[in-house]
């Protein structure tokens, strides 16, 4: 540790003396009524030359610096060896900070640690300010609910639009899940869907839980098949409704002991990895910048891909398919948002889309410098020659790629409901022709049931023509427009 002494007095001196240094400690020297006063605590040797000579232009001439290792006072020379060969490590800031105000305290005789009370993990939603929510960890019975976002803190209930019956889940990179309502079945939440989306939730979903975990809405209508209404939240809510009234009952009242009993067939799901397809995520600041943010952007682009968008003025993150893959800006948390944006916001438009080949292995500056103000998203991938750059890497795959600029035209596939299909034919044609996964197939299906219609693929022509001809040669009523 260096310190820069600034003087040194046998009787005590005015409490504003040195009032232009910060921290200044006394320090009595053994067998002596001298007391001398040193300012500041430095953990090299640079940082502590760069403040005496600073303190000297004060006017202090004569402050030199002390150096201590271990506690033991030594020359600055000795310090500046023995902290070149390592034989004295230098104390971190918050080490030395900690040392300062531990000792502090012990001279004020103040406690130097307090007992910090144990907090369950499940409180996240009591933080100040946040809106009234139920932990779906905690609740074991299976319901279905409408999933309304997903944020990287605890959120008012001004932010989800002041929707009631809040529940949540927290992911394990720390991103909380958000929902509203707890229904029996994909029909009853469905109005709730429909609310969500008229007071401005963009992109909310009806998805299905069971003992704390999500699950597909064909598996929890499969437990419900084969296990009956018995596993529904709300049933157990009965249950236990039941079971305090007649402890109630027995409070008072000796009554026969209850002979019947209810099994419940314990079935462990695991949690499935699925990707929610029916919307996209993205990281924004909540600040704009009227500048170019150079700055910023070096700062989370160690973290991630991030680009200035000059429209709105944020900088924002590269699209993402799975809140699961965003990336962990533990420093940034209160300075930014995570979006949702409904897939067909990222398809529903007409793009030109460049591929560059950059050999060497290394971006110029001047083309970097581009890149980050250039307001699309992008990827870098290395190649056997290089590099690859491309911009809309999330939104069109390999193949609708154009080395030269060209315009895309681009066309949906539509379903429509009809009294023949089974719902597991639907979901299965759409897995194999569309190449959905199962939560999209589901989502698709529902909506083809309710809706009447859905658009299950966005593409070009050419790619939508045999994938419309193949759901009509299954028997399931499509067309492409």
């Amino acid at each position: 540790v260096y310190r820069v002494q600034i003087g040194a007095f046998a009787k005590p001196i005015p409490q504003n003396l040195y009032k232009e240094f910060n921290p200044v400690s006394g320090e009595k020297i053994e067998g002596t009524n001298i007391t001398r006063y040193m300012a500041g605590f430095f953990n090299n040797s640079v940082s502590v030359v760069e403040a005496r000579r600073d303190i000297r232009a004060l006017g202090y001439s004569d402050a030199f610096i002390v150096a201590y290792c271990d506690g033991e006072k030594i020359g600055f020379g000795e310090a500046r060896k023995r902290e070149a060969n390592g034989s004295c490590v230098p104390k971190g800031t918050n080490e030395l900070m900690m040392e300062v105000a531990t000792k502090t305290a012990t001279k004020l005789g103040l406690p130097t640690t307090r007992e910090v009370p144990e907090v369950s993990e499940f409180s996240y939603n009591e933080a100040p300010g946040a809106v009234k929510a139920e932990v779906i960890e905690m609740i074991q019975g299976l319901f279905f609910t409408v999933q309304i976002g997903v944020f990287n803190r605890p959120i008012s209930s001004e932010v989800i639009y002041n929707l009631d019956e809040i529940t949540t889940v927290r992911l394990p990179n720390g991103l909380i899940r958000y929902n509203t309502g707890l229904y029996n079945s994909v029909k009853d939440a469905l109005p709730r869907r429909t609310e969500a989306l008229s007071r401005g939730i963009v992109g909310a979903f009806v998805v299905a839980y069971y003992q704390g975990e999500r699950i597909s809405l064909s598996k929890a209508n499969k437990l419900l098949s084969e296990l009956g209404t018995a596993i529904l939240q709300s049933e157990l809510e009965k249950e236990k409704e039941v079971e305090e009234e007649i402890i109630v009952e027995e409070s008072s009242v000796i009554s026969p002991a209850r002979t019947d009993t209810v099994t419940l067939q314990n079935i462990q799901s695991n949690k499935e990895n699925e990707r929610e397809n029916m919307h996209r995520i993205q990281i924004v600041t909540k600040k704009q910048f009227e500048e170019f943010p150079r700055d910023v952007l070096n700062r989370y682009n160690a973290e991630g891909a991030f680009f200035y968008d000059e429209k709105d003025k944020y900088v924002k993150s590269i699209i993402y398919d799975d809140p699961d893959d965003l990336p962990r800006l533990w420093n940034f948390k209160n300075d930014i948002d995570t979006v949702y944006i409904p897939l067909s916001a990222t398809q529903d438009f007409e793009s030109k889309i460049i591929s560059v080949n950059i050999e060497g292995g290394i971006i110029p500056g001047d083309l970097m410098d581009w890149l980050l103000r250039f307001g699309n998203y992008r990827e870098i991938s290395e190649t056997d020659n290089g590099l690859r750059l491309m911009n809309n890497p999330k939104i069109y795959s390999d193949e609708d790629v154009l080395v030269h600029e060209e315009l895309v035209d681009l066309k949906d596939l539509i379903v429509y409901n009809d009294d023949v299909n089974s719902f597991d034919h639907v979901i299965e044609s759409l897995i194999k022709v569309c190449k959905h996964d199962n939560l999209q197939a589901e989502q698709c299906t529902w909506l083809v049931h309710y809706k009447g219609k859905c658009q299950v693929k966005r593409g070009e022509y050419s790619e939508l023509e045999p994938q419309c001809t193949a759901l009509l040669d299954l028997g399931i009523t499509a067309e492409i427009e």
